[in-house]
Parts: C-alpha cells; sequence; structure tokens
C-alpha cells in the first residue's frame, strides 16, 4: 500500500480531539503530550506511551501512514482510541504484571467504575 502522510493540520485536529475526550473522560489528573514523529517505529497509525504510576503520556500522530490516505474521519477515530488507552492505562499496567495483589487491583478497577459512572452522569443530563 502506498504511503500517505499526515499533515499539521491532522496534527492539530488530532490534538483538539484528544483534548475533547481527554475532558470528556475526565483524565485531568495525567500530564498528557503530543508528537508527531517523522519515523516512527512499528508502523502505526497512531500510539500511546504512559507511565501510571507518574500519570504522563505522550499521544503519537504518525506522518507516514501505511494505510489508506488519511482524512479528518480516521485522524478523530485514531484520538479517541488513544486516549481510550490512557482511560484504561492503569488496568492495562496490573494486567501485564506478572505478580498483582488484591490492593493493587481494587483501586484501579474502582477508578475506572467511578470514572465511568461520572460519564454516564454527564450523559443522563443532556
Amino acid at each position: 500500500m502506498k504511503d500517505h502522510h499526515t499533515t499539521p493540520a491532522h496534527f492539530e485536529l488530532f490534538k483538539k480531539e484528544c483534548r475533547k475526550w481527554i475532558d470528556f473522560f475526565e483524565l485531568s489528573d495525567w500530564n498528557i503530550y503530543f508528537d508527531h514523529p517523522n519515523n516512527p517505529e512499528g508502523g502505526f497509525l497512531a500510539r500511546s506511551t504512559f507511565s501510571s504510576i507518574t500519570l504522563v503520556a505522550t499521544l503519537f500522530l504518525n506522518r507516514n501512514w501505511q494505510h489508506d490516505k488519511p482524512n479528518n474521519q480516521w485522524v478523530k477515530k485514531c484520538a479517541r482510541h488513544e486516549v481510550i488507552h490512557i482511560l484504561i492505562g492503569k488496568l492495562s499496567v496490573l494486567a501485564e504484571s506478572r505478580y498483582v495483589s488484591e490492593d493493587e487491583i481494587t483501586p484501579a478497577t474502582e477508578g475506572l467504575v467511578h470514572k465511568i459512572e461520572a460519564i454516564m452522569d454527564k450523559l443522563e443530563v443532556r
């Protein structure tokens, strides 16, 4: 498949959409950064890296897509997808750990449940 490129305008849309979902999912306790790399590894469309301990994340939009030509709809979907990775980040890290205690799982699970409840409360108001 032909290589396509995301533009600075795509990157601005990606950041705007990410911020929308960051606000929606109430992830203001995270420090989130953005990058638009030239030579990304792995051929991803977008990706996220994060530390669930320090609550620092970086969301990446790939400049070089080996996929369909990028459009605003794809960029928005990528933004939402990557922010959801941050939302479930603490559970994801625990799931990948070899040894996890109930004392670690319970707060992560409860935190996500409370987050989803707050989101649902917002939806009921609309």
